[in-house]
């Protein structure tokens, strides 16, 4: 006999099966067939878990009150529903306001239902991935979907990608739906200002001229460093962008041009705030006493990237200190240029 873990026999009689099914719905899988068949225990598991409309019986699952019951608790659990309740409206529409990825197991001609599909798209936005061609080329619902979740844009129609208002909602709320933008509009400096002010990432989907565009590079690098790996080879040539990068992120001096890597400046500002930021100077630097020891003060690991030479005085400099003095950079200032 099927005992339902922390429960008693859920076989022995629709008492016990109540009184389990009100606390978890889940137990309804271990019901008797006759007790998944019973409707007042059925709707009492719904109560609590609306997905256990798998586990009633057929006739139940054809049941617009409790297919209704079911999917206000959890609209997933249109999925359970016999074929034709996922063909009514009611059902779907409670369903699609509960959780819009319902609207994956309803009927096609409900995914061409635009209040059915607003519901869906208002909370759940990517699943204008499973509306009506007709519905994807809505523009009142594709700026629905894309104001939940911007990356909707994908399932846009491409005349949408092109629709400037949609665009720039669709970034605001997720600056990586600029993958998504037309190319026109991945060349708008204002729609792609609003991608990368929001994170520095979406310059990689900007046009090319857009990555050769100074304001635009420096707020994407601002905010994250790792963004100066996407501009234009004149812009990683910039000091004032390859600063801004590495005062977010010391190892954006990876992507600096070679001159700027051997500019004192930027990489003594890229190891303070990364000490291993060192890998990326040039030879010369990584045999400056004043570069080596700031990256070392940031990092103890830094030092792996200096000259042999200086890893030794450097060395030698503890040491000293550690005989000497309390101070591990005291015998270096003396020994410094």
């Amino acid at each position: 006999m099927t005992t339902y873990p922390g429960y008693v026999n859920l076989q022995s009689g629709k008492d016990a099966v109540l009184a389990a099914v009100a606390q978890d719905g889940w137990a309804l899988e271990f019901a008797s067939p006759e007790l998944q068949n019973d409707r007042e225990v059925v709707l009492v598991a719904l109560e609590s878990w609306g997905r256990a409309l798998k586990d009633a019986s057929p006739d139940l699952r054809s049941d617009k009150e409790v297919v209704l019951a079911a999917v206000k608790q959890d609209g997933l659990a249109l999925r359970y529903a016999l074929a034709e309740l996922k063909s009514d409206k009611d059902v779907v529409l409670a369903a699609a306001k509960q959780d819009g990825l319902a609207l994956e197991y309803a009927w096609r001609h409900l995914k061409n239902d635009k209040e059915v599909v607003l519901a869906a798209v208002g909370s759940r936005g990517l699943v204008l991935e499973y509306a009506s061609r007709e519905l994807t080329n809505d523009k009142e619902v594709v700026l629905a979907a894309v104001g939940s979740c911007g990356r909707a844009l994908k399932y846009a129609m491409p005349h949408l990608k092109k629709d400037k208002e949609v665009v720039l909602v669709a970034v605001k709320q997720d600056c990586l739906a600029l993958e998504f933008a037309s190319p026109e509009l991945k060349n708008d400096k204002e729609v792609v200002l609003m991608a990368v002010g929001s994170w520095g990432w979406a310059l990689k989907d900007a046009s090319p001229e857009m990555k050769n565009e100074k304001e635009v590079v420096l707020a994407a690098v601002v905010n994250w460093g790792r963004a100066l790996e996407f501009a234009s080879q004149a812009l990683k040539n910039d000091e004032e962008v390859v600063l801004a990068a590495t005062g977010s992120w010391g190892w954006a001096l990876k992507d600096a041009s070679p001159y700027l890597q051997n500019e004192k400046k930027v990489v003594l500002g890229a190891v303070k705030q990364d000490g291993c930021a060192l890998e990326f100077a040039s030879q010369a630097l990584k045999n400056d006493r004043e570069v080596v020891l700031a990256a070392t003060e940031s990092s103890v690991h830094a030092l792996q990237y200096a000259s042999l030479e200086l890893q030794e005085w450097v060395r030698e400099g503890v040491h000293g200190a550690q005989e000497n003095t309390s101070s591990i950079y005291a015998p270096s200032r003396r020994m410094s240029k």
